[in-house]
């Protein structure tokens, strides 16, 4: 079981998912007390948009694009 005092000073988690299955996952997070703004920080799915493909190197690329972006803003 997620404990979740541990995960509450990270500034964001990604997981690589469909946003109706992270819509799922949310619901039954909240069910077991997480709160709306820990789960917040959680972005799923992870990269950019505008990059697609379900590739192993297509995901890790679009996610390195979407890190660095915003590390320049």
């Amino acid at each position: 079981l997620i404990r979740q005092q541990k995960y509450s000073d990270l500034n964001t988690i990604g997981l690589i998912g469909s946003a109706t299955k992270w819509a799922s996952f949310r619901s039954r997070l909240l069910t077991m007390g997480f709160s709306r703004a820990d789960l917040d920080k959680v972005k799923c799915p992870i990269g950019l948009p505008s990059i697609k493909g379900k590739d192993p190197a297509v995901i890790a690329l679009s996610v390195v694009a979407d890190w660095l972006s915003s590390k320049s803003s």
